[in-house]
Formats: structure tokens, sequence, C-alpha cells
């Protein structure tokens, strides 16, 4: 169902999908992400990166993106979390125009990656 974004000029029309497959590139791109969706015991992560799993509602002239992501473990959960909103936020707008999103960021769980050296206790 699309949703109705009101721009000063003009409405524009924009599907949820649309919009998830813009904020999943992004998130796809930022350096600490290892995933997207809920941790396993509330949801099922069968992918890397759940499209799905991203909540978009539209406030007033503004887009509500609600990202729920899995942090590589050993990293500065602040900092991939804000260098995220800011890579979210940089493609909505050049995508979307004027229109300045709420990104929410959500961290559900912190993993190790495989490739990371375990050290030994």
């Amino acid at each position: 169902m699309p949703d109705t974004i009101n721009h000063p000029e003009s409405q524009i029309d924009i599907s949820e999908s649309a919009i998830r497959a813009l904020v999943n590139s992004a998130v796809q791109s930022c350096y600490g992400i290892v995933g997207v969706g809920r941790t396993r015991t509330k949801w099922a992560v069968t992918r890397r990166f759940r499209a799905s799993a991203i909540e978009i509602r539209q406030r007033e002239a503004s887009v509500v993106v609600r990202i729920p992501v899995i942090v590589e473990y050993g990293l500065p959960v602040v900092a991939v979390a804000q260098n995220l909103v800011k890579s979210v936020t940089y493609q909505l707008q050049q995508a979307l125009g004027s229109i300045q999103p709420h990104i929410e960021v959500q961290v559900v769980e912190l993993r190790q990656s495989a490739s990371a050296p375990v050290s030994p206790a």
C-alpha cells in the first residue's frame, strides 16, 4: 500500500517497499552491522539482512524508520548506530528530496562474526 508524503511543492506517493529497499541498501553498506532483524529467540533470522524487519511509518510530513540491527561484537555500538543514522538519512534525502526522515535504531543483539579470531581464555 503506497504511503502519501505531503511535500511542500507536491504530493508524492511512495510505497513502503521502495523506502524499505533504500534503507536496506544503506544498512548493508554500513560498517559494523552484521544483520537486520530480531534476536533468534523473538524472531527467526533466516537471512543476514531482513528488509521485512525494517518498520516504515509516516508522521506528518516526515518518514519514521525503525531498524532493528545486529551489531558486530567489540565495536563501539553508539558510533555504529550514529553512522547508520547518518547513512540512512543521507540515502533517503537523496531519494526523497527535502523530506527529513526520523531514524530509530534498535540494537537487538551483539554478535561476533565467524571470520573474527577468538582469543584463548
